[in-house]
């Protein structure tokens, strides 16, 4: 995972489909905000920073597929669930 160095609006610009969620820390319930952006590949997305209490162990991440082949991929784990 490669954290870019975009504002967020732009990242949603480029990449619409992107939703911006907000998830509490699983461990003191402070608010989780995905507003890195990051590529890995295949994949563009938001991830949020660590919760400042240490002891969260899930973060919150949003993510799109960003090539045929892994959007076909991505489609053909899904299909068993859809």
């Amino acid at each position: 995972m490669i954290f870019v160095d975009y504002k967020l609006s732009d990242w949603l610009e480029k990449y619409p489909n992107l939703e911006v969620l907000r998830l509490a820390c699983d461990s003191c319930g402070r608010e989780l905000v995905t507003d890195r952006p990051f590529v890995e590949k295949g994949y563009a997305g938001l991830m949020a920073a660590s919760c400042s209490c240490g002891m969260n162990r899930h973060t919150c991440v949003s993510k799109i597929t960003t090539s045929r082949d892994t959007y076909i991929q991505w489609m053909s784990l899904a299909e068993n669930y859809l």
